[in-house]
């Protein structure tokens, strides 16, 4: 959506509009076409065996939370969720290890602050990355769906992200925190407060159940989108017949 002029030249001129969520949706309708055409939603595919269901504990028993985006960026909102961590109470910022996860080398000012920074992960690293953590954090103000919280969830991460964006499309109400400093400690302070309970959501699959459903697989993803071109292959050839 950063460039409207484009997505309004590809959506008046597209026989099809795909879409992830609803808030994508009232996106292109805001901020894009009022008049566009009626658009297919359906959830993002993901092939479930990518992602780890056990965790690897901290070593030393902490809590660890993390936060995958870059560490200026607005959208996704790293400010609140660096606020949050640093302004935790010492009883329970002392049992955490805050990682963040960008592109870029970690500045030398969140190191002094505690935090633990790495770059961007793929592949298996990715999966150890998701396995070695507890709770994500995704403050996001602006996300059309939030692969981010999905992957957590998928992983068994406690997931604690920002209600009315596209992260609603699968996300259960009881994980939703507006993206302020102090909903977000409340969040957090509730999961130190209960550790044996969010270690047996993890070893039950709790969070990984709330996404485990038939519209998440890639098959499924794949039914959908041949779907809309059948109906969009079938559309233009009556309308060549129609012309001839």
């Amino acid at each position: 959506m950063q460039n409207y002029w484009e997505q309004r030249i590809a959506v008046r001129q597209s026989g099809a509009l795909i879409l992830h969520s609803n808030w994508a949706h009232r996106s292109v309708i805001d901020f894009v076409s009022a008049d566009s055409i009626t658009p297919n939603i359906f959830p993002i595919g993901v092939d479930f065996t990518h992602y780890p269901t056990k965790k690897i504990h901290h070593p030393e028993g902490k809590i660890v939370i993390s936060f995958f985006g870059r560490f200026t960026d607005i959208v996704k909102n790293f400010y609140v969720f660096r606020d949050a961590i640093n302004t935790l109470p010492s009883s329970y910022r002392n049992r955490v290890e805050a990682r963040v996860y960008g592109p870029e080398k970690i500045p030398d000012y969140l190191v002094n602050e505690g935090f633990k920074g790495l770059t961007f992960v793929q592949g298996e690293d990715k999966k150890q990355a998701l396995a070695e953590t507890d709770i994500v954090v995704f403050p996001s103000i602006q996300e059309s769906y939030g692969i981010v919280g999905l992957e957590a969830l998928l992983s068994n991460c406690a997931l604690i992200a920002t209600p009315g964006l596209g992260m609603d499309s699968y996300m259960k109400s009881e994980y939703s925190c507006e993206p302020t400093v102090s909903a977000i400690q409340n969040k957090i302070i509730g999961y130190l407060s209960n550790v044996k309970k969010l270690r047996s959501d993890q070893a039950e699959n709790t969070f990984r159940n709330s996404v485990n459903r038939s519209e998440f697989t890639l098959g499924k993803m794949t039914e959908s989108y041949i779907k809309v071109w059948k109906e969009l292959y079938e559309k233009n050839l009556a309308s060549s017949f129609g012309n001839k």
